[in-house]
């Protein structure tokens, strides 16, 4: 998230046109023979825009009105510090100067979601160098995985690539692909995955792949739930340096709630990466 320092009085003539709306800096009253270097300002931003600001005297919580700002398609969900922490705007003490930022979640609007038209079906082409390569086992009775579950996680993934710096050339570079069907086990899916070699991630796999599947595996997330599924990998197949960074976020929360159909990645998730 980015800061920005201004003076109080710039700050108050900020403009605030993609919020439904934007308040002026909300300055303290001074009582007399009382110093200005006691009192500490607290910034609000939404999406790194500055939303309203308050002077606050050392020790003391903030008396002025915070109103809940607003954004088209999302609900707010409260305040929260650049790590991620709630900041409850009534009863938090202030000891210092502190940036606070807007925290939504996504609402399905029309009964569409923003995920339904992501590709997870990918083909392979040959000779192409892709930026990632995330397989997942197509056996949904037994991964637990179906196209939209895997549409809804890889929704999650890009929020994750975008805010590590992930640019739009290498998404449109990120290849998905369901390996297998409902009839296919372990075996013929390792023999799908290792003729494509290309594979970063596979998702839903047993415990049995490196046997049965014969796939080789850098590193393995075990005992995963996948829409009820228990007892499932994610594998990290290719020591990559975007492949290991997304491997080891799903290890930790909020990465391995990413399956969860109601679970969508928030700035406050993603606040201290």
């Amino acid at each position: 998230m980015k800061k920005r320092f201004l003076p109080i009085f710039i700050a108050g003539f900020l403009s605030c046109l993609t919020l439904a709306s934007c308040h002026s800096v909300n300055l303290y009253e001074y009582t007399e023979n009382e110093s200005y270097a006691n009192h500490y300002l607290v910034s609000f931003y939404v999406d790194d825009t500055l939303y309203t600001t308050a002077q606050v005297k050392e020790g003391e919580t903030i008396s002025v009105t915070i109103s809940d700002p607003s954004k088209e398609n999302y609900s707010f969900d409260g305040w929260v510090l650049e790590d991620g922490t709630a900041f409850d705007v009534s009863t938090a003490v202030i000891t210092s100067n502190l940036d606070v930022y807007a925290s939504f979640s996504l609402i399905n609007t029309g009964g569409t979601n923003p995920w339904d038209e992501l590709v997870v079906t990918d083909t392979k082409e040959e000779n192409k160098d892709y930026s990632l390569v995330i397989g997942w086992y197509g056996k949904t009775s037994t991964s637990g995985i179906d196209e939209n579950i895997m549409k809804h996680w890889y929704y999650n993934v890009l929020i994750y690539l975008r805010h590590i710096g992930f640019t739009e050339d290498e998404i449109s570079n990120i290849s998905v692909r369901q390996y297998g069907d409902s009839e296919t086990n372990i075996g013929p899916l390792g023999e799908l995955v290792n003729a494509h070699g290309d594979v970063d991630i596979l998702l839903g796999t047993g415990k049995n792949l490196t046997t049965k599947g014969n796939i080789q595996t850098v590193d393995r997330i075990e005992n995963v739930t996948i829409n009820g599924v228990d007892s499932r990998v994610i594998a990290l197949l290719k020591e990559t340096e975007i492949g290991r960074s997304l491997f080891d976020f799903l290890k930790q929360e909020p990465g391995s709630k990413m399956f969860d159909m109601s679970f969508i990645l928030s700035d406050s998730d993603l606040g201290n990466i």
